[in-house]
């Protein structure tokens, strides 16, 4: 008797300690993931987008790192490399003298890194509300 009632404490045991149901580990993930991007939205918010006073789409590459968190040549490094996406007159362009980097669409890039079809719907629009400004006539 002993033993069986050694047995049913063992199996009591076991069964406390099978592992979890697939569809609860997918729920708590899937919260962890909408944490995250709110927090990733609350970020972006505070420190990437650009805040009352700053002018100007585009910026040198000095604000453009400092913009990400990175060092000016790795930026570089970045223009320079296909894979990375960075595309001339979109988010970068040489004025001749620098390479300027396009302030919200730099740190929409960069935001979106995991998400390009977030970010080229992001292109899309802004080059929609481009072609719908009017343009300054030249003297």
């Amino acid at each position: 008797m002993a033993i069986w009632a050694g047995t049913k404490t063992h199996q009591n045991a076991l069964t406390m300690h099978q592992s979890p149901d697939p569809i609860e580990i997918l729920q708590q993930a899937m919260a962890v993931l909408q944490e995250t991007k709110s927090l990733l939205h609350r970020i972006e918010s505070e420190y990437l987008m650009p805040q009352p006073g700053q002018t100007g789409e585009w910026i040198d590459k000095h604000d453009a790192a400092k913009l990400l968190g990175v060092h000016w040549q790795t930026l570089y490094k970045w223009t320079k490399d296909d894979r990375k996406d960075l595309h001339a007159g979109i988010h970068w362009m040489n004025n001749g003298f620098e390479i300027l980097y396009h302030r919200e669409l730099l740190a929409d890039w960069y935001r979106n890194l995991h998400d390009p079809s977030a970010h080229l719907r992001v292109i899309e629009s802004y080059q929609k509300a481009r072609s719908k400004a009017p343009r300054k006539r030249s003297a």
